[in-house]
């Protein structure tokens, strides 16, 4: 009985405590591959022991093979190992009776162990799974479902690899906690959905998206431990913080653990599918920034508000649609409760964008409007309280009938290369800035016409608007005119003229014309001005017409252009100047009251003609060229009352005319010259000075007679009253252009007069613009074509040097009392003439022997010439074989070999010369004579032998030819060109060759005591001493 009672009692023992027998003595060791269905029992199995199994190295479950582990077993790692599946897992935990995976560390710590590597199709729920490095992983395949399962403790609780699209599995209804990082996604595109769990309390990340493809991550209806978005937001390592890649979308997100969901207007991140935003009964929140990558709709009625520097950006591709309507118009604004300027970012529009009436207000910048082809729309928008109320970067844009109001800027530009777009109809005004601000280094124009502007004021738009007004080289010109009278009021303003001219216009048809600002024109453009035109300038303002653009300003007689002060009581130096360009024409206009009424710099224009040039502070035409020479004609022009007519500063010369004008009565001088270079005459012929005095006329000239470095004005033949008459001298041509009279050549100077007069003919000394023949006076000749001709002597019948000289012709007819004069216009300016062609005879040749080289080149025109040779290899100059000496186009040239000392240089480069034919002035004109004296030319001189030893009774003979008689003069000259001997002196000889010897011996008889080069002079001169040739050869003394 007792023994019974004893079992008994043991059995109950047992039973009572049979898990601390279990803890004690039983547990299973697993490792390595499980090859065939296995399952993990809770109690002994034999051969198991049952739970807890301890993991001593890693466990693989093979392809085809089951691993079934039943509900409360408790799976333990010795180490860091995993347990890897590549077949099946069947893990059998309940709500009740979890399945355990933990460390079998008697401390564990988070990484013991490596962690549950899910392979294809499988999941695991109600587990525990803690102190992994990777709680649950899953690489590149699909799985099931991981499902209410507790995972903490982990170095990361989930881990998500997927490279392949479509790959994917469930998280749900699990509780991931206390790990390094709850859940990592390193995927390529979405194929997981995250939802109803409890992610909270992990201290990096409670959840991880690390990719580079742009989708969203359905995270919706988890309980992350807190209802503030932005808390759960700075827990998320997404798009939000990478800028690039996927988005976690959180929202809507659950109140509490197993709560109800809320936060459904919150917005954020990027939306990578269409997606339609209707009212709410509350407003949406931004609560970062919102980018958009497919169609994205805002209904009427919609309100968002933006935290602190969140944004909404459409991608360039994607398409912006804000349909609000009057009554109900979308609304952008603050989050703040006192909302400022600047309290978000802005809305960037991509360029499928249309945005209708919707308010925008507190961003740092309302509207973006980046770079498209297309063209987006902003219309109807009250735009107000932001910093930029809209910032244009793009080309393009269509923005109408909007208020932009009460920002800092309201519209500002900025961007280099045009903008095609349009601004109109808008209301545009308080903005505390600017009301439009244009930068950014484009100098074209902005369309911003037909909008109301706060006022009518012209002088309070332009003070509203930053443009090219303020920096014209790096703003475009913003055209405001015509504006509106009032908010959606009439168009007015179309007579106020401005900024910069882009476009082919013609200014007529809104006279009279306020230019309230500078005015200038781009390249290749033209601008007409109509006749009758009047043009008003305000304070500084000016016409400036680009080199390369075309101003026709043709009025006529009964119908006078007019550009004049806009003052009420105007005066000398109201407005800036009239700048012509290259191509412009100013007939019958009348222009006054400016600082400089017409200013050419650097340009020719066509002509300036039948106009009234008066009342100008400075200069009536101010002439300035540092470039390029002038050629321009001002004819019949009344300029006076003016401080200087005209002022020229020429340094490169002037080639046009000043004839038939009426210059008087101007404060200082009726012409003033105040350049530096003199070498030219300046025609202005006909004119009327105000008086028929000559001194009178000169004192109101400051030119050459004044400082002589200066060119002269030549002003005669002159009006002597201002109604004189004249007529035309014209056909005027010197034949030849050039001639010899040591020759007996003559000039024939042919002309055509109108009508019969008695001529007058006088010559000129081009450079001293002296007198040097009067060649007729007052001869009759009869109306048409003439000849007188000129012998090159001046009035003491004496042949004129070498030189450049120039006809005047004076004409009158002594029945109508008519007069008629030609001078040409004999100017001397920079730029070259072109060489066509040049070549040398022979290409090789010794100048020790007496050789010369032929060199031959033709001009495009006659010219001034400097023609040298030098070195070829190292462009070193030489010898100038012409300088600065007039030259028809067809020319030659003799060079000996010697330089410029008259050393015979290395024979080594004696073919490898260069000659330059250097133009330092334009041709000069055909009307001028070139009379060059001419001498015999010495073709050459040669010696046989060149080379001679006297103190053994050597001679050498020396050859020499003249191509016409001259007296002739032959001297040998030692090394250092000492005279050692007269072979001829002063001889006169007949045309051809001619033959000497020297002996080696000096003037005294003495044999020379020198070695070394000596050199044989012949000079040929004319008879009259005005033109001599010289030729140098060569010999070699030895000892």
């Amino acid at each position: 009985m007792r023994k019974t009672l004893f079992i008994c009692c043991l059995l109950q023992g047992v039973l009572l405590f049979s898990p601390a027998v279990n803890i004690l003595f039983a547990q299973t060791n697993v490792s390595g591959p499980i090859t065939q269905n296995t399952t993990w029992t809770l109690l002994p199995n034999p051969p198991n022991n049952g739970s807890p199994y301890i993991v001593t190295g890693d466990v693989t479950v093979n392809p085809g093979v089951t691993l079934t582990i039943e509900a409360g077993v408790e799976v333990k790692f010795n180490g860091n190992y995993s347990l890897i599946v590549n077949g099946t897992l069947n893990s059998l935990g309940t709500a009740t009776q979890r399945v355990k995976f933990t460390s079998n560390q008697s401390s564990p710590a988070k990484g013991d162990w490596q962690g549950i590597n899910l392979g294809q199709n499988n999941g695991i729920q109600y587990a525990i799974v803690e102190y992994a490095n990777n709680g649950i992983s899953v690489s590149n395949l699909p799985f099931q479902q991981i499902d209410n399962c507790i995972i903490r403790e982990n170095n990361r609780g989930i881990y998500v690899t997927q490279f392949t699209v479509g790959v994917g599995g469930q998280i749900t209804n699990n509780t991931i906690t206390n790990n390094l990082d709850g859940i990592e996604f390193s995927i390529i595109q979405v194929g997981t959905v995250v939802n109803n769990n409890s992610i909270y309390g992990n201290t990096n990340y409670d959840l991880k998206l690390l990719t580079d493809r742009n989708f969203a991550l359905d995270t919706r209806n988890n309980w992350w431990g807190t209802t503030d978005p932005n808390a759960i937001m700075g827990k998320i390592l997404d798009f939000l913080d990478r800028g690039y890649g996927a988005t976690v979308v959180f929202t809507p997100f659950l109140n509490a653990p197993n709560g109800s969901p809320m936060g459904s207007e919150y917005l954020y991140g990027g939306i990578y599918s269409n997606t339609t935003l209707a009212p709410l009964s509350t407003p949406y929140i931004a609560i970062a920034d919102v980018s958009i990558f497919a169609t994205f709709t805002i209904q009427a009625g919609v309100e968002i508000r933006f935290n602190t520097n969140a944004g909404l950006y459409i991608d360039h591709q994607a398409t912006f649609n804000v349909q609000g309507t009057a009554n109900q118009p979308v609304k952008f604004t603050s989050n703040q409760s006192t909302p400022a300027r600047g309290d978000w970012d802005r809305i960037n529009i991509s360029r499928f964008s249309n945005v209708q009436h919707a308010i925008v207000e507190y961003a740092d910048v309302g509207i973006g409007i980046g770079d498209f082809e297309q063209i987006p729309v902003v219309d109807s928008c009250l735009i107000r309280q932001n910093n930029k109320g809209i910032y244009i970067t793009g080309r393009n844009a269509t923005i109408i009938n909007n208020n932009i109001i009460d920002n800092t800027d309201g519209i500002v530009y900025e961007r280099f290369g045009g903008f095609g777009g349009r601004i109109n109809n808008n209301s545009i005004l308080n903005n505390t800035n600017y009301n439009l601000r244009a930068l950014g280094g484009d100098t074209r124009t902005i369309d911003a016409q037909n909008n109301w502007w706060g006022t009518t004021d012209y002088r309070l738009i332009i003070a509203k608007i930053f443009d090219a007004l303020e920096d014209r080289y790096n703003s475009p010109t913003v055209i405001f005119t015509p504006f509106l009278d009032a908010p959606n009021g009439n168009p007015m303003g179309y007579q106020y003229l401005y900024g910069g001219i882009h476009t082919n216009v013609t200014w007529g048809i809104y006279s009279p014309y306020i230019a309230i600002a500078h005015i200038w024109t781009i390249p290749n453009i033209t601008l007409t001005i109509s006749p009758g035109t009047e043009i008003r300038f305000t304070n500084g303002a000016g016409l400036e017409i680009n080199y390369l653009a075309t101003l026709i300003a043709r009025g006529t007689a009964n119908q006078m252009i007019k550009l004049t002060s806009n003052s009420a009581t105007p005066a000398r130096g109201d407005w800036n100047t009239l700048r012509l360009g290259n191509n412009s024409t100013v007939q019958y206009a009348i222009i006054e009251y400016a600082t400089d009424g017409i200013t050419i710099w650097d340009v020719s224009p066509q002509s300036i003609d039948n106009c009234i040039i008066r009342h100008n502070q400075q200069r009536g035409i101010y002439i300035f060229n540092q470039l390029t020479p002038i050629f321009t004609s001002i004819t019949n022009t009344e300029i006076w009352d003016n401080t200087e007519g005209i002022e020229m500063s020429l340094i490169r010369g002037f080639g046009g005319i000043i004839n038939y004008n009426s210059l008087h009565n101007n404060s200082n001088f009726n012409i003033r010259i105040s350049s530096t270079s003199g070498g030219y005459v300046i025609p202005a012929l006909y004119n009327w000075w105000g008086t028929a005095n000559r001194a009178q006329i000169d004192a109101a000239i400051f030119d050459k007679l004044d400082n002589s470095s200066l060119p002269l004005v030549h002003y005669d033949p002159y009006k002597r009253t201002p109604g004189d008459n004249f007529f035309l001298i014209d056909n005027v041509l010197m034949q030849p252009s050039v001639f010899n009279p040591l020759n007996t050549e003559t000039l024939a100077i042919n002309y055509t007069t109108e009508i019969p007069s008695n001529v007058t003919i006088k010559i000129y000394d081009f450079s001293t613009w002296q007198l040097v023949r009067t060649l007729i006076i007052n001869q009759p000749r009869p109306a048409g074509p003439n000849i007188d001709s000129w012998d090159g002597k001046n009035d003491n019948s004496q042949i004129l040097p070498t030189a450049i000289y120039y006809p005047e012709i004076e004409a009158l007819d002594p029945i109508n009392n008519r007069r008629g004069g030609y001078v040409p216009y004999p100017i001397i300016v920079g730029g070259m003439v072109q060489l066509m062609s040049g070549s040398t005879t022979p290409s090789n040749f010794n100048p020790y022997k007496g050789e010369v080289a032929t060199i031959s080149y033709v001009l495009a025109a006659p010219a001034l010439v400097t023609l040298s040779v030098g070195k070829l290899e190292v462009r070193d100059r030489l010898r100038d074989l012409i300088t600065n000496k007039p030259v028809m186009m067809n020319n030659t040239v003799i060079w000996d070999g010697r330089d410029s000392s008259g050393n015979i240089t290395n024979p080594g480069l004696h073919n490898n010369f260069n000659f330059i034919a250097a133009v330092g002035a334009s041709g000069f004109p055909l009307d001028l004579i070139s009379l060059e004296n001419r001498a015999a030319v010495v073709d050459y001189v040669k010696s046989n032998p060149y080379g001679i030893y006297p103190v053994q009774g050597e001679v050498t003979e020396i050859k020499y030819r003249i191509t016409q008689p001259a007296n002739v003069t032959v001297t040998v000259r030692d090394p250092v060109d000492n005279l050692v001997r007269t072979l001829v002196n002063n001889q006169s000889q007949g045309a051809g060759e001619h033959t000497l010897t020297w002996d080696g011996k000096d003037n005294t008889g003495a044999v020379v005591s020198v070695p070394g080069n000596y050199r044989i002079r012949v000079i040929a001169q004319d008879s009259s001493n005005l033109a001599t040739d010289t030729r140098i050869g060569n010999i070699t003394v030895f000892k």
